[in-house]
């Protein structure tokens, strides 16, 4: 947790109220995640779909990038053909993952690379 000033009155404030306690004013944060698709090269290119929480926000394939708004915690689900993979994404932040692919392996590797937090 750290302190931040209210963009109203100037108090300082928890980075988490959701309101700032003397004024009032609420804390609007942008909070939002970016996938971007992968960069590899491959024969056939495959789409991998995205899911948040369970719902379906759309598909990437590679030099591709999907962006969407969040309003809570939640897990970060990606799927193509038989490949599977997950991250744990917080809500009041914007997040940006990037998918690869290990070459040796073929596991399907999404990776936050960047996390921005409004107002820090």
């Amino acid at each position: 947790m750290s302190l931040i000033a209210c963009p109203e009155c100037g108090s300082e404030i928890s980075d988490k109220a959701p309101n700032c306690p003397r004024c009032g004013v609420p804390m609007l944060r942008e909070s939002k995640v970016v996938v971007y698709g992968y960069t590899q090269q491959f024969a056939i290119n495959p789409k991998v779909q995205i899911f948040w929480n369970g719902e379906a926000m759309g598909s990437v394939k590679k030099g591709d990038r999907l962006a969407f708004e969040i309003t809570e915690d939640g897990e970060l689900m990606f799927k193509s053909s038989m490949r599977k993979a997950s991250l744990a994404v917080q809500a009041g932040q914007v997040t940006n993952v990037k998918i690869s692919w290990d070459r040796i392996t073929g596991k399907m590797v999404p990776q936050v690379v960047d996390t921005v937090t409004p107002g820090a």
